[in-house]
């Protein structure tokens, strides 16, 4: 998976996505999940790697079925909460710090 993070205002925002997606664009007919910007290009890591991150995240978005799974596996977030953009699951966390 491909992991990005930024500071904002001191806080931390996740961006994680499947290997095998980035770069590309998702499109429906409500929804663009752009995976070719800057916002996604950051580096390959391993699932592990990314749990100290997820630490001290203040919003995570996840797009792919092995980033949105490790959030479901971690009990970040439930199914009912991941959204689906064609057949690619997304997931948005925001934290109350």
């Amino acid at each position: 998976m491909i992991l990005k993070r930024h500071v904002t205002r001191g806080k931390a925002v996740l961006a994680i996505c499947d290997e095998s997606l980035l770069g590309k664009r998702l499109e429906d007919d409500s929804m663009v999940l752009d995976l070719g910007s800057s916002f996604y290009k950051g580096v390959p890591v391993k699932k592990d790697d990314v749990l100290p991150f997820i630490k001290t995240a203040y919003i995570i978005n996840a797009v792919g079925e092995e980033s949105v799974s490790l959030l479901v596996d971690q009990n970040i977030v439930s199914k009912d909460d991941i959204k689906k953009i064609g057949a690619v699951p997304f997931v948005q966390v925001l934290f109350d710090l």
